[in-house]
This record gives C-alpha cells, structure tokens and sequence, in this order.
C-alpha cells in the first residue's frame, strides 16, 4: 500500500502564480490506471496538472482523502466521487 504522497507533478510554471487568496477553485481529479489529472479552475483562468503515479501500483479501492498543506486554509463543499460504468 502507498502510504506516501510521492507524486511528481509536471506543470509548466509555479503554481504560486496560479493560485490567489480568497479565490474560490473549481477542481476536478480523474484518476485513471496509473494516470492522476487535475484540472482547476478560477473566475479568470484555469490549469491542468498531470501527477507520474509510475513509482507506485495502481490503486483501485480503499478510502479517498483530502490532503491539505499545513499553514494553508481552504473550505470545500459539493464534494462528489463518481466511479465510470
């Protein structure tokens, strides 16, 4: 089981440029085989990360959680899994 968080994202700047306080995110994850995409999106702009799973099997039950940084503050709502029929 992968108990780390060891996934190496590949995004073409610093996300510090994309993310602003007080700005509410749409995000949407679709994990596939060993894919991990996330698209997010703000008022004005979006931006679509890609996370190399390669280190790691594919994961395909167990709980689903949310992670956040420490020192960081962020309110969710509407959260929804889907699984493809």
């Amino acid at each position: 089981m992968n108990t780390f968080t060891e996934l190496t994202p590949e995004y073409t700047f610093d996300v510090k440029d994309f993310f602003e306080k007080d700005v509410p995110y749409k995000l949407t994850i679709i994990k596939t085989g060993k894919a991990v995409r996330m698209r997010a999106v703000g008022p004005e702009k979006a931006m679509f990360f890609d996370l190399n799973n390669e280190k790691w099997p594919e994961i395909t039950e167990g709980p689903i959680g949310l992670r956040q940084m420490h020192g960081r503050w962020s309110m969710y709502k509407d959260f929804k899994v889907s699984v493809p029929e």
